[in-house]
C-alpha cells in the first residue's frame, strides 16, 4: 500500500517536471536497474559457485545443490529488496540532479564575470527606484524565472515527501539488514582471526578462508552500497541551496528574490535524511561509525576468547596436576 502511494506520487511528480521541460528519463533508470541486478546476480552466483566448489561431493550432488539453493535463497530475496530500495533512492538523485541542472542554467556568474564584479558595475535608477546594470539595462529574473523557481521549489518539496514515504516503507527492512550484516561481519572477522591461529594445511586453510572472505565482502558491500546511495542523494538535494544562493542578486526582480528566500527556508526546514526507522541516519558517517563498532566488538571478542582459552588451559593443567598427586599418593601407600 505504501509503495503504491509512492508510485502515484512519482507519476504526478514526473508529469510536473515534464511540464517545465525536464525529461522523465525512464530509459536510463531501466538500464541502471538492469545493471544493478546483473552485478548483484554475478556476486551471488560467485558465492554459490564457491560453495559448490568446496562442499560438493560426487556422492551427494543433489543434496548439496538443494542445500546451496536453500542457504542462498534468503540472501537473494534480501538483495532484491535492497536493490529495489536503492533504485528508488537513485531515482530521487536523478530528479534532484535534473532540478539542479535547471537552476544551474539560470546562473550568469562565470570566472570572467563573478557576482561581486557585476554588483560593483550597477547604477541606481532614481526614477524606478532600483538597481540596473551598465552592461544590460533590463532586469534579470523576470516573471518567467520567478515562475520557474516556484515550480522547482514545489517539485523539490514533492521529491522530499516521496523520499520520506519510501523511507518509511523500507525502514524496517533496512534496519534488519544493517543489524544482521553487523552481527555477521563481526562474527566472521572473529572466525577469520581464529583461523589464522589454527594449525591447518594449505588446502584446509584455503577452504575455510574462502567462504569467510566471500561472506565478509558480501555483507560489507551491502552496508556500503545502501549508505553510499543515500548519502549521494542527500548531498544532491542539498546542493540546490548552493545554486540558489548564487542566483540571489540585486539585479533580479523582487518576486524572484522572494522565491529564492522561500526556497532557502524550505531547504532548511525540510532536509533530505534517510534513516533506518529513525534509529540512525544512512550516510557516510554511519559507515565510519559501523567500522569503529565492528572493530570495538571484535577486540572485545578476541579478549574474551583469549581469557576463556587461558582459563580452560589452567583448568586442564590443574586437573592434570591433581591427578598426578593422587597417583603419587596411591603409589606411596
Amino acid at each position: 500500500q505504501t509503495l503504491g502511494k509512492v508510485i502515484v506520487l512519482v507519476e504526478s511528480c514526473d508529469q510536473t517536471m515534464e511540464n517545465i521541460g525536464l525529461p522523465k528519463g525512464y530509459r536510463s533508470l531501466f538500464l541502471h536497474q538492469v545493471r544493478e541486478f546483473g552485478i548483484c546476480g554475478f556476486f551471488i552466483t560467485l558465492v554459490a559457485l564457491e560453495f559448490f566448489y568446496w562442499n560438493l561431493t560426487e556422492s551427494m550432488i543433489l543434496f548439496s545443490s538443494i542445500l546451496a539453493l536453500m542457504s542462498h535463497a534468503p540472501l537473494m530475496l534480501i538483495t532484491v529488496c535492497d536493490v529495489s530500495f536503492c533504485f528508488w533512492v537513485k531515482y530521487l538523485k536523478l530528479k534532484f540532479h535534473q532540478l539542479n541542472q535547471l537552476l544551474h542554467g539560470m546562473l550568469t556568474t562565470s570566472p570572467d564575470s563573478p557576482q561581486h564584479k557585476r554588483v560593483l558595475e550597477m547604477r541606481y535608477d532614481s526614477e524606478n527606484k532600483k538597481f540596473t546594470s551598465f552592461r544590460n539595462h533590463h532586469v534579470r529574473g523576470s516573471n518567467a524565472n520567478a515562475n520557474t523557481m516556484r515550480a522547482v521549489k514545489q517539485i523539490h518539496l514533492e521529491l522530499i515527501k516521496i523520499a520520506r514515504t519510501m523511507n518509511a516503507a523500507y525502514g524496517m527492512q533496512i534496519l534488519l539488514m544493517v543489524t544482521v550484516s553487523f552481527i555477521i561481519i563481526t562474527g566472521l572477522f572473529y572466525l577469520f582471526y581464529n583461523l589464522l591461529w589454527q594449525d591447518l594445511n594449505t588446502v584446509d586453510f584455503i577452504g575455510a578462508m574462502m567462504p569467510t572472505c566471500c561472506w565478509i565482502f558480501t555483507y560489507t558491500m551491502k552496508i556500503f552500497y545502501v549508505n553510499h546511495a543515500c548519502a549521494k542523494t542527500s548531498a544532491e538535494a542539498a546542493n540546490a541551496g548552493d545554486i540558489i544562493c548564487e542566483l540571489y542578486e540585486p539585479s533580479t526582480s523582487r518576486e524572484f528574490r522572494a522565491e529564492i528566500r522561500d526556497f532557502t527556508l524550505q531547504l532548511i526546514q525540510n532536509p533530505l535524511i534517510f534513516t533506518a526507522c529513525g534509529f540512525f541516519d544512512m550516510d557516510h558517517a554511519f559507515i565510519q561509525g559501523i567500522v569503529g563498532s565492528i572493530t570495538t566488538y571484535l577486540v572485545i571478542l578476541i579478549q574474551v576468547g583469549d581469557m576463556t582459552m587461558q582459563r580452560s588451559a589452567n583448568s586442564t593443567t590443574d586437573d592434570h596436576f591433581n591427578q598426578t598427586i593422587s597417583t603419587l599418593e596411591v603409589v606411596n601407600v
